[in-house]
């Protein structure tokens, strides 16, 4: 490591639903550690589906210019089961759903399990309809898959053109396919549009983006990420530990307990972690941590046990708690904490080099 180069800090948050409490309750205990707000503390902020919202939450201002979330108030978007109930709001409505409930696969044959309408009328709530990207308070960017024209991988960056609505940007991320319908838009300067799902097809760990979309950032401000030491800090959603069972591989049997949506969602991420850890060397002034906890376990600090339920849509008040506790083993763990704790002592950089 070349102690002559700046730092340069990227965050990378995973997607995964209500399971967003998870990465939510870290960044609480980070932004303690740190002292000042995340879009503070970072060059970059990089999401995928619930961690796109995270990402847009944190970096969201105020009418003066300063954050108007904290991390706090981010995870108390995930806790209030009032905004769960907006974002899951059934395409189909069953008489026999208990509050909190995932809506079975049944009810998603012809459409997806929830309308677009509640998670659109939530981010408006929240973000306001006019709020721009390029207004972030730190570079921040979602990752989302583009599916009209030749299906791609697309993300949406606050630092370059075209700009688009916050609201827009986190239906696009978020549209999660079975879970929410496709996300239309266009872009601020009516100069582009498209449809998109959720980022999560491609990239739900968007680790390995975060240092790509980090070289480009760079290269957009006349810079090379060759001068920087880069630390890359990835938080998951939870990692699933329970056995998946696809019975003979149909339709049933693979979403039955969501076994497909958690392989798809953990085998990528699984292999991005692995990819990151034998690329990152310190020694090429490349760093990289992951904070990622099971499903089920214990809080190292007090040894309560905790399970939390695989669903990216269980906002029931017991597993709301589960995953709280989850976050909370996430933050505590040894090797985690110790990751904070350098992360925390690192200064953004606050001036590009030019």
């Amino acid at each position: 490591m070349s102690t002559q180069k700046p730092f340069f800090l990227v965050l990378a948050l995973d997607g995964g639903g209500i399971r967003g409490i998870i990465p939510a309750s870290v960044l609480v205990t980070l932004e303690k550690m740190m002292g000042r707000p995340l879009s503070q503390a970072f060059d970059l902020i990089v999401g995928t589906s619930t961690g796109g919202l995270i990402s847009l939450g944190i970096t969201h201002p105020d009418a003066n210019g300063s954050p108007m979330y904290s991390a706090n108030d981010v995870l108390g978007f995930y806790t209030n089961q009032d905004n769960d109930a907006k974002i899951f709001t059934p395409s189909v409505q069953d008489p026999f759903h208990e509050k909190g409930e995932p809506v079975g696969w049944e009810f998603a044959l012809l459409n997806p399990k929830y309308t677009g309408g509640g998670v659109q009328k939530f981010l408006i709530d929240h973000f306001g309809q006019a709020t721009l990207l390029s207004g972030a308070l730190a570079p921040v960017a979602c990752v989302s898959y583009q599916i009209s024209g030749t299906p791609a991988p697309y993300v949406f960056r606050s630092w370059e053109k075209p700009d688009f609505y916050m609201v827009d940007v986190g239906r696009a991320t978020a549209a999660a396919p079975l879970y929410f319908p496709p996300h239309s838009l266009t872009s601020a300067d009516r100069s582009f549009s498209g449809t998109f799902v959720d980022g999560g097809v491609c990239a739900n760990d968007p680790a390995l983006v975060g240092f790509a979309e980090a070289a480009a950032l760079l290269v957009s401000r006349g810079d090379n990420i060759e001068y920087y030491n880069v630390w890359v800090l990835s938080i998951g959603t939870g990692e699933v530990t329970l056995t998946i069972e696809p019975g003979d591989g149909g339709i049933y049997g693979w979403l039955a307990g969501d076994g497909l949506p958690n392989v798809l969602l953990n085998g990528p991420a699984q292999v991005t972690d692995t990819i990151a850890g034998a690329l990152f060397q310190p020694a090429d002034g490349l760093f990289y941590g992951r904070v990622q906890v099971p499903l089920k376990g214990k809080v190292p600090e007090t040894g309560q046990s905790y399970s939390c339920a695989s669903d990216l849509d269980n906002w029931t008040e017991n597993n709301i708690q589960q995953l709280l506790l989850a976050g909370q083993a996430a933050g505590g763990a040894s090797p985690v904490a110790n990751t904070v704790r350098q992360f925390a002592g690192r200064e953004r950089l606050s001036v590009p080099r030019l």
